[in-house]
């Protein structure tokens, strides 16, 4: 699981069994892989890099994606044209972290975003 909020929700992150003192004691247990928190407002910015990312990685066949879609090869050329010091400057995520993202989304079996 990847959170990506501003706020580092401790929630969000680790659990902790209120039934068990030693899980409540030793803080619960991690459920996030990774926590990332971009500025406020710019989850279009993050979401068009890891996008981006995808497509420049490879990690999704883009046939399987351009098939059902109306538009797509517009939005690649998109994403394609955004270069990744605007895309890290609006989110304040690196480069380099937002690929992190994308290659743990890319080898999922099954992803969900809310």
């Amino acid at each position: 699981m990847i959170v990506i909020n501003p706020a580092k929700e401790l929630g969000l992150v680790k659990f902790a069994e209120p039934k068990s003192p030693n899980s409540m004691l030793k803080g619960g247990s991690e459920i996030a892989s990774d926590c990332v928190q971009p500025r406020i407002g710019s989850d279009i910015a993050l979401m068009n890099g890891i996008a981006k990312a995808v497509l420049e990685l490879g990690l999704k066949d883009r046939h399987f994606i351009a098939n059902p879609v109306s538009g797509f090869e517009g939005f690649a050329a998109d994403l394609a044209a955004l270069d990744w010091e605007t895309i890290s400057a609006a989110c304040s995520i690196s480069a380099k972290e937002i690929g992190h993202i994308a290659r743990q989304y890319g080898k999922a079996k099954n992803a969900a975003f809310a």
